[in-house]
């Protein structure tokens, strides 16, 4: 194998993670992002790498209601402001 083709495959071998790059991020909110990043013991690409997929495994608002409007409703032998003040009590 030619050194060109070793480097290929070593260096190529799965897909390419993506670069996210963020500019114009206030001092006071980086100072926070790095703070909590250390507090974990992670480097603020770690961390916000972790932040990120947590909001990728999310549905947003819009995702979540568009979900919504495709569920069936849910037949209830008890109208809906019974069953709130039913939940508020057992609260």
């Amino acid at each position: 194998m030619a050194v060109r083709e070793w480097v290929q495959t070593a260096c190529y071998r799965g897909p390419m993670a993506r670069i996210i790059q963020v500019r114009d991020v206030a001092d006071d909110v980086h100072g926070v992002l790095t703070a909590r990043a250390q507090a974990q013991g992670m480097s603020l690409s770690e961390y916000l790498r972790g932040e990120l997929a947590r909001m990728a495994a999310r549905p947003s608002v819009d995702e979540w209601l568009a979900r919504l409007q495709e569920t069936e409703p849910i037949a209830s032998p008890w109208p809906s402001d019974e069953l709130v003040r039913r939940a508020r009590r057992a609260a």
